[in-house]
């Protein structure tokens, strides 16, 4: 009868244990050429900041939502979109910067000061749009 070789549980796992798998490990990462682009894999983590996800998502959605609720009172009251006299058109246009920052790159507490500006905005917003 013909032994075909072990695919999991191999030998070789099983004599390399622990910290001398560890090192093996890095050696075989440090070996690997990266580019200039690519962050090293001492740098590299692939841990997640679950709560400053959430809250980007929930400033993402709320932010929009405040904008979307000016343009619609815009368009709704007949203004011309294109008319950069009107206030209401530079507040929009300066909300489409604010909605194209990367919310990623910004820390914690960045991010709080961002969610009191939409706050204020969106309490502005709604004051205008009665």
């Amino acid at each position: 009868m013909k032994k075909f070789p072990m695919r999991f549980g191999s030998p070789l796992k099983e004599k390399i244990t622990g910290s001398e798998f560890e090192k093996a490990y890095k050696h075989e990462i440090n070996k690997e050429k990266w580019s200039d682009n690519m962050e090293t894999p001492e740098n590299y983590t692939t841990k997640l900041d679950y709560d400053k996800t959430f809250k980007i998502e929930i400033l993402n959605e709320f932010a929009n939502g405040v904008y979307s609720r000016l343009l619609s009172f815009v368009l709704n009251n007949g203004m011309d979109r294109q008319d950069k006299n009107n206030p209401y058109n530079v507040l929009l246009d300066q909300f489409v910067e604010m909605l194209d920052i990367n919310l990623f790159k910004m820390s914690f507490e960045e991010l709080e000061v961002l969610e009191g500006y939409w706050k204020h905005m969106n309490k502005y917003i709604r004051e205008i749009t009665k």
